[in-house]
């Protein structure tokens, strides 16, 4: 399998050929690279020789979109247990205006 450099934009999570300064897909410049594997930012000559941190280089079965992680997509996500709360609170409230509502 042949090896070849390439980076995912941050903004679009798309696949960028190496020594880009800008996306080709949505045009955002880059400030940093960020490798597809495991999500090392650096720049872009850090990454010369592959993914300083894991040694990521890329291959070809992977051009096109590159989709983020779940893991990365849940970092910008509340905790569940936030919308747990948020769900038992707004029923605390009705349940209350109800309440208070049918003694008027």
């Amino acid at each position: 399998m042949s090896k070849k450099r390439e980076f995912v934009c941050q903004n679009c999570g798309k696949t960028v050929p190496a020594n880009q300064g800008k996306c080709p897909h949505c045009g955002r410049f880059f400030k940093g690279v960020r490798c597809p594997k495991c999500f090392y930012v650096g720049e872009s000559g850090d990454f010369s020789q592959g993914c300083p941190s894991c040694g990521y280089l890329g291959d070809e079965s992977e051009e096109g979109n590159f989709e983020l992680k779940e893991n990365d997509q849940k970092s910008k996500n509340l905790p569940s247990w936030f919308w747990m709360g948020a769900a038992v609170f707004l029923s605390l409230v009705v349940i209350i205006l109800l309440v208070v509502l049918s003694k008027i």
